[in-house]
């Protein structure tokens, strides 16, 4: 379409009857809209998909690290690092009145702790128990119940320090044993009690 042609079909269109009203307000609404596009078109919107995306890299990561550090393996214990008492000394301060025992065995370290706080903590006992291909080290207390391939048994000491392992259908001393198939090795001695802190007198 040439201007011609334009120029005839406006001369030809008839503008809509309104009343004087509805002129006046007229640029009014033109600027409100004008206004209200502007303002929903640049309207600062917040990030909330890039939140929810670090939240969630975030959750993840401290998810596996958790399960990392719970799986790691824990580092090998001897016999002697029970012997000694130290370790024992370390739970009792962890798991004061409440520590039963602490069992190194083929698959790590377990440690049975009591739900009350009213376990007797005198007299520690070592005891290297071999049972066939089952190799266990306890440290415990005189008075408590361990377990064993022959059922339950609790561990006692005389007055000399001699340690005794009572069953129901057993029975092993450092002396005397019953009832026990001759591939049971026990070994079990007192666990010292902590060493006395030694200090130098100070000089007058």
């Amino acid at each position: 379409m040439n201007r011609d042609a334009l120029d005839r079909l406006l001369a030809q269109s008839r503008v809509s009857e309104h009343p004087d009203a509805y002129w006046d307000a007229f640029p009014g609404r033109v600027t409100r809209s004008l206004q209200s596009d502007s303002s929903g078109r640049y309207e600062p919107r917040r990030p909330r998909f890039v939140i929810a995306t670090l939240a969630a890299v975030a959750g993840a990561f401290a998810i596996l690290s958790l399960s990392l550090w719970i799986s790691r393996p824990q580092p090998a214990l001897s016999g002697e690092s029970l012997k000694d008492g130290r370790l024992l000394g370390a739970m009792l301060a962890k798991f004061p009145r409440r520590l039963r025992a602490i069992t190194r065995d083929n698959e790590g370290l377990h440690t049975l702790v009591s739900g009350t706080a009213d376990v007797a903590t005198s007299d520690p006992i070592w005891l290297e128990i071999r049972e066939g291909a089952s190799d266990r080290v306890i440290a415990t207390f005189s008075g408590q119940t361990i377990s064993t391939e022959r059922g339950d048994a609790i561990v006692l000491t005389d007055r000399n320090g001699h340690v005794m392992l009572i069953g129901d259908a057993f029975f092993w001393s450092q002396e005397v044993s019953a009832g026990l198939p001759g591939s049971f090795r026990l070994q079990a001695v007192p666990i010292p009690g902590p060493k006395p802190i030694t200090r130098t007198p100070a000089p007058l």
